[in-house]
């Protein structure tokens, strides 16, 4: 006889806990496993006892294989997260003796089945309201780089848990599925000082440390970018847990059942104990749109590049653009633009900092990459990614130490890239200090090239007005445009970080600006709730891998101790005056009004800084420390036999 509490399937592929519709149906291979009132989720073993089924022609075979005890020890230790103190290094030892231990047996329709964790039982409430609700662990809202991070990281550290990625897209990828700008490319900003400056975001360290970037390119396009995350997602069996075209629309948590209500865009319901959002922090709708005075009379093409399509390409070729904005997305845009278009116009109201790098990396780098590549390549990686985070440190250090020292190498920089004639101090000499925003880098020097080449030009000022013929300053200076582009920046989400989804606690609405962000992955007041935001001034992959991690362990950390609320407290927090990624852009100040605050000591700032987030993330980290209130788990309801 089998324990009521395990559930087999089957035939099929082995899946670790896969998720499993609503209507109490589990289908796997042609065969199916039913109960009116609770579904399993089946899971590798967890236990000493498992359960072998063997299915060929509806004939079942079961019997029971005894693992060794050592073997159960080590998985009881990452299932309860050895206290919340250790379950990291517990929970990959298990993995991978789990997944030595099972490979024999997993050919053909041989398959291990498990106990079910009892904690949360799925749940099904079409017998009192006619409405089937389908019962998970955890949530994750979005599908790109923080998706994907915490996908893995649940699968690698909470093989038990039920999880879905809820993704309101068609495709996964996030940003770098929505942004088709000509150009994009993973080169948003650059550290600023030492000799061998790079872009925050290259590829070494945009890789995950599961998944090491498969190339020495330190800067990727979107279609390289796009097809690592696709193969991340494929290999990892993550495609299975993505529910694609379906949104979030509201999310109303209860603190009487310790459940989070969920309402999606596909007209589903669901039910979990915990939610993760991974949607980033800008709003995909509503870019940032200023009114500039007759823009809307201008007859010809206006486009922003949240919104551009291979049609917006096509239109550019041999006309006169101008590029309003001079960030990353018009120093990236321009050099795309430049060779197929008559002529571009960078028109700027204030400037801001640009660095040349090569693509490729320096010298140093390459030669280091080239040196540990001989040893193999899972050492190159972690060589190559440890030279740029380290690199990237003392860059952001020195430059915030001596800013007017970094502020003449970066201008030298730019003064040997363009001709000598060219008014460098007008239109690359900005009034803050490096760092206060981000660094622009111009990988190989496209941008400049470009302006040496004469098929681009800069322009700085106040814009008076558009015409029909192009844009007129406010100095009296004209710019001919046939095409207008609107690179003025993007809009924050106005409740961060529910993106737009309608978010209540026990009735009450969720307002962004009464919180506080806690350790950079959780808000004040707003129970089983984590979300994941990147840094300022290094890879968000980096910050994604770390969230997911921390997560995990808190997850593992309530389990140990039967705890199923948690909600952090800022009760006499003093707020800081500074924002959540700690810079003064505009698109920051745009939304300090309905932002959640940032305080003025850990764990309530908003630093910036991954060695220190490494060490604080270690498994010595204490969820205990009186910031965070946990609560029992209410008495579970009974448990059905299959």
């Amino acid at each position: 006889m089998v324990p009521s509490s395990v559930a087999t399937m089957t035939t099929g592929p082995h899946r670790p806990s896969a998720p499993i519709r609503s209507g109490g149906t589990a289908v796997d291979g042609g065969k199916a496993v039913h109960c009116a009132s609770h579904t399993r989720v089946l899971t590798p073993p967890s236990a000493p006892f498992a359960s072998i089924l063997l299915a060929r022609n509806a004939v079942r075979f079961r019997c029971l294989v005894l693992f060794p005890v050592f073997h159960s020890f080590i998985h009881s230790r990452v299932q309860c997260g050895g206290g919340g103190q250790g379950g990291r290094l517990w929970g990959r030892a298990c993995v991978k003796r789990r997944h030595s231990a099972a490979h024999a047996v997993r050919a053909g329709a041989i398959r291990w089945h498990t106990p079910v964790r009892l904690s949360t039982p799925h749940l099904s409430s079409q017998s009192l309201t006619g409405v089937t609700m389908e019962r998970l662990d955890v949530v994750v809202v979005g599908a790109g780089i923080s998706g994907i991070s915490m996908g893995h990281h649940l699968r690698k550290l909470c093989p038990t848990l039920r999880f879905a990625i809820l993704e309101r897209r068609e495709n996964l990828g996030g940003t770098w599925d929505l942004n088709r700008y000509p150009g994009i490319r993973v080169v948003p900003v650059a550290s600023s000082s030492s000799k061998h400056q790079r872009s925050d975001s290259d590829m070494f360290t945009f890789g995950f440390w599961w998944r090491p970037w498969p190339n020495t390119r330190v800067i990727a396009p979107r279609e390289d970018i796009i097809d690592y995350l696709t193969g991340a997602v494929d290999d990892e069996g993550l495609r299975e847990y993505i529910r694609f075209n379906t949104g979030l629309v509201s999310a109303a948590f209860s603190t009487a059942t310790q459940l989070w209500t969920l309402t999606t865009t596909s007209g589903s319901t669901l039910q979990c104990s915990h939610i993760h959002m991974a949607t980033g922090y800008y709003s995909y709708e509503s870019p940032y749109k200023p009114d500039i005075p007759g823009l809307a009379e201008f007859p010809g093409l206006v486009v922003h590049p949240q919104e551009w399509t291979e049609a917006d390409t096509a239109a550019c070729n041999g006309k006169r653009v101008a590029v309003i904005g001079s960030g990353a997305t018009a120093a990236t845009l321009i050099p795309a633009l430049a060779p197929t278009v008559e002529h571009v116009t960078m028109v700027q109201r204030s400037p801001t900092y640009f660095v040349a790098r090569s693509a490729e990396g320096s010298d140093f780098t390459q030669g280091l990459h080239r040196w540990a590549k001989k040893l193999s390549d899972g050492v190159a990686h972690k060589v190559s990614l440890w030279q740029m985070v380290i690199e990237q440190r003392l860059g952001y250090w020195f430059a915030r130490t001596f800013p007017q020292t970094t502020k003449a190498m970066l201008i030298k920089g730019i003064k040997g890239q363009v001709p000598e004639d060219f008014d460098v101090g007008t239109h690359f000499n900005p009034s803050y200090n490096p760092w206060d925003q981000r660094i622009c880098l111009v990988p190989n020097g496209d941008f400049f090239e470009a302006v040496r080449d004469g098929k681009a030009s800069v322009v700085t000022g106040h814009i008076k007005t558009v015409t029909r013929d192009g844009i007129t300053m406010e100095g009296g200076e004209s710019v001919p445009a046939d095409v207008i582009v609107t690179a003025t920046g993007l809009t924050l989400q106005k409740n961060f970080p529910m993106s737009t989804v309608d978010v209540t606690v026990d009735s009450q609405p969720y307002i962004a600006p009464e919180h506080f962000i806690y350790k950079g992955f959780m808000i004040s007041d707003i129970p089983n709730m984590t979300f994941t935001i990147g840094y300022a001034n290094a890879s968000w992959t980096l910050k994604a891998d770390i969230t997911s991690d921390r997560v995990c362990r808190l997850l593992q950390f309530m389990r140990a101790h039967k705890k199923g609320c948690c909600v952090p407290d800022a009760t006499g927090v003093e707020r800081a005056e500074t924002n959540m990624l700690g810079l003064t852009s505009g698109y920051l100040k745009r939304a300090e009004a309905y932002n959640p605050k940032v305080g003025a000591e850990f764990p309530w700032d908003a630093e910036q800084n991954y060695l220190l987030d490494l060490y604080r993330t270690w498994p010595w980290e204490q969820f205990d420390d009186g910031n965070l209130k946990f609560s029992p788990r209410p008495p579970q309801a009974p448990v059905a036999r299959l």
